[in-house]
């Protein structure tokens, strides 16, 4: 039996895949197998091949080490806090963890920002009032 989501390769009797972790159901598992009473053997039908276990498992597998959290994309956001927004965005769905160093680069790349111009503001308007009455 094969996950209809990612095509990795199930035990019978698996609720859930351990790859993608979508549910199995009962009728899907019956599908697989050619016995939902469909009837599609009988009308000349026979049922999509099923992706190879073994190389469906060697894709996931090579998925999962391009997704790593990256220091270098999260330094280049905090520099630059558009990048890693739009960097946070397009990667979201394909590689995760890349995205969401990014993202946590742009976060704080923005909050550093913010409280660095407050504080600028302060101190400035302190120095500025000190001297005004100087005179």
């Amino acid at each position: 039996m094969y996950c209809t989501k990612c095509g990795k390769f199930l035990p019978e009797g698996t609720r859930f895949c351990t790859s993608c972790g979508a549910p199995v159901s009962v009728s899907d598992a019956n599908d697989q197998q050619g016995t939902s009473g469909a009837g599609f053997e009988t009308r000349g039908y026979y049922n999509a091949p099923q992706p190879d276990p073994y190389y469906a498992a060697g894709m996931n597998a090579a998925a999962n080490l391009e997704d790593a959290p990256s220091t270098g994309f999260g330094i280049l956001s905090f520099f630059f806090p558009l990048v890693g927004l739009i960097l946070y965005l397009v990667w979201k769905d394909q590689t995760p963890l890349n995205a969401k160093s990014a993202g946590k680069g742009a976060l704080i790349g923005v909050i550093t920002g913010v409280v660095l111009t407050v504080l600028f503001v302060v101190v400035f308007g302190l120095f500025l009032g000190a001297a005004m009455t100087d005179f």
